[in-house]
């Protein structure tokens, strides 16, 4: 009896009774809360609404935004300054709203997850921050182009042209949004299970092209239609957010009713 007493208690003595409840993190979902049909529905809107932001600005130098050489002289990205001086303004602002709510969305998905307080959750909104300040100084960058070349100087105008298309290579060896998004959704009841695997095998993917393409140019073209699937993803998430909503919630009232 002593020894099985003994077993029971702590070091201070205390029974399991008397402990503090603990949920462990691998299990935050038994007590996890799906979200509601207006909560989901604005997610997906603001999932869908960044990407399609985005998918305009990734393909406007195809149809609308011709860019100048790499090797533009001055003169040149001063003369494209001044001929669509309207379009670069849209253009900068499709890229900063689309990052913004594509950040926004990321978020939205982990938090209702439950796994916003996780590691990997705060990763998130870590590398979210990261991904909103490179979309913004390189927006800063194409405007800092533009305002130089009304103002006269050719040069400053060059300067931020070149500084400009840096960025295709910064936003490839910062880290994935996708990646650590995917391993936040891991064993969680928002998306069917191979959302978050494909997240995280998209993220993954995106960091080795990442440095791939700081030595050859033709990983940057794959990076295009790579792009092009994490829009792709994001779209399929916010559809299945609001079609599949139902289900993770039926889930927990079959799971509370049978306790």
């Amino acid at each position: 009896m002593d020894t099985t007493l003994s077993i029971a208690t702590d070091a201070l003595g205390r029974t399991p009774n008397d402990l503090p409840a603990h949920r462990p993190m691998d299990d935050a979902s038994r007590s996890w809360n799906p979200p509601g049909r207006l909560i989901r529905l604005l997610v997906a809107i603001i999932g869908i609404l960044g990407t399609a932001a985005l998918v305009a600005y990734y393909s406007a130098p195809y149809w609308m935004l011709p860019l100048p050489p790499d090797n533009a002289t001055a003169a040149q990205v001063v003369a494209f300054g001044a001929r669509y001086h309207d379009l670069i303004l849209v253009d900068t602002w499709l890229q900063a709203i689309g990052a913004l709510l594509s950040v926004v969305f990321a978020l939205s998905l982990v938090h209702l997850a439950g796994t916003a307080n996780r590691f990997a959750g705060r990763l998130t909104l870590l590398v979210g921050g990261i991904v909103l300040i490179l979309a913004l100084v390189e927006g800063a960058f194409a405007l800092g182009a533009l305002q130089a070349g009304a103002n006269g100087h050719p040069e400053s105008a060059l300067a931020c042209f070149d500084l400009n298309g840096v960025f295709v290579h910064v936003f490839l060896i910062a880290p994935s949004l996708f990646l650590v998004m995917g391993i936040a959704l891991l064993d969680t009841r928002l998306l069917p299970p191979i959302f978050s695997y494909l997240a995280a095998g998209l993220g993954v993917v995106f960091q080795v092209l990442g440095v791939a393409g700081l030595f050859n140019t033709t990983a940057l073209l794959v990076v295009i239609v790579l792009l092009m699937a994490q829009e792709a993803w994001n779209v399929a998430a916010a559809i299945a957010l609001v079609v599949q909503g139902e289900a993770p919630r039926a889930a927990v009232r079959a799971e509370l009713s049978a306790k």
